[in-house]
């Protein structure tokens, strides 16, 4: 399984921050997103993030890829109803 943290449309809420690095690596009190997603999942996340950033912050793709908007907050919760989801299934953090 792999767990990636995506940026979508919104990323261009953090600019300049997010020219160099994804959402998920901006920091939130101590740690940053990604840290945090790291702490209740237990797993290295990858990324997808703008294509000028995929060198410096890879993405693999396999059959079994959890997809988490990176500005979403980590909860233990909400990461096990994620992984309970249905393929294909998608809802948004407004």
């Amino acid at each position: 399984m792999n767990f990636v943290l995506f940026d979508d449309k919104r990323y261009s809420h953090f600019l300049p921050l997010t020219h160099s690095r994804p959402i998920s690596e901006l920091r939130c009190g101590i740690l940053t997103m990604r840290e945090k997603w790291e702490f209740v999942v237990g797993l290295k996340p990858y990324y997808f993030t703008q294509k000028h950033l995929q060198e410096k912050f890879p993405f693999e793709l396999s059959e079994n890829n959890i997809f988490i908007n990176s500005a979403l907050f980590p909860d233990k919760q909400l990461f096990e109803a994620i992984i309970q989801l249905k393929k294909k299934f998608l809802f948004d953090c407004k």
